[in-house]
């Protein structure tokens, strides 16, 4: 399938790893429960959480989301999400892009419905032909 836009990775690329090591060298990346708050501004991770964890307690989590246009290249955009209190990372910011973006991405994963793929810790994109992999 030929991509326009950056999709969610499917899978931990060499490209992909590269571009973790070189901003985040000691974590693993992690899919994590999408389930974005209608009626709320796309892309507007911050003020967001923060109203979530004040109404209903849990953590901002500070991160990165990954973002890549196979064969082209990858990315990492800074991004917040919210942990629970039950400990359960969600994604609840609505995007910009397209939901067409990651329907294959979803059904790749098959039992992880609604997921999406993080580095736990702005944007950061590289070409495939920098990374060293």
């Amino acid at each position: 399938m030929k991509f326009q836009r950056p999709v969610t990775p499917a899978g931990m690329s060499g490209p992909l790893t590269a571009l973790c090591k070189s901003i985040v060298p000691d974590r693993t990346p992690l899919y994590i429960n999408v389930r974005p708050l209608n009626g709320t501004q796309s892309d507007e991770c911050f003020p967001l959480v923060q109203n979530q964890v004040a109404t209903y307690g849990g953590y901002l989590i500070v991160g990165w989301t990954l973002w890549e246009l196979p064969a082209i290249f990858v990315e990492a955009e800074f991004h917040a999400v919210w942990r629970s209190p039950t400990g359960e990372f969600v994604d609840i910011t609505p995007k910009n892009r397209p939901q067409a973006a990651y329907s294959s991405w979803k059904t790749h994963l098959g039992g992880m419905r609604g997921a999406k793929l993080i580095m736990s810790v702005g944007l950061l994109a590289k070409p495939l032909s920098l990374l060293s992999i």
